[in-house]
C-alpha cells in the first residue's frame, strides 16, 4: 500500500490545516480565497485546488477522496 504525503498551500489562518489522513480543516479566520492540497505518493502527486467561503464557523472536509484517488490511479 501507498503512504500518502499531504501538503496545505495558501493558508492564512493558523487553525486551517490537513491531517495526516488528508482531512482538511479550515479556520473560521481563514483569509485566503482558495486553498491548495497536494498528495504525493510513489513519485507522484495531484492537486486540487478548494475554494473557501466565507463563514462564521470552522470547516472540515475530506480531500482523501478528491485527490488520492488521482494519484493512486495512475499507472
Amino acid at each position: 500500500a501507498l503512504t500518502i504525503k499531504w501538503s496545505l498551500k495558501n493558508a492564512k489562518s493558523n487553525t486551517t490545516r490537513i491531517s495526516t489522513g488528508g482531512l482538511l480543516t479550515v479556520g473560521s479566520d481563514e483569509k485566503a480565497s482558495a486553498l491548495k492540497v497536494t498528495a504525493s505518493a510513489g513519485g507522484k502527486s495531484g492537486s486540487y485546488l478548494v475554494t473557501v467561503k466565507k463563514g462564521s464557523s470552522t470547516s472540515t472536509i475530506s480531500t482523501t477522496f478528491m485527490v488520492a484517488s488521482s494519484v493512486t490511479r495512475w499507472p
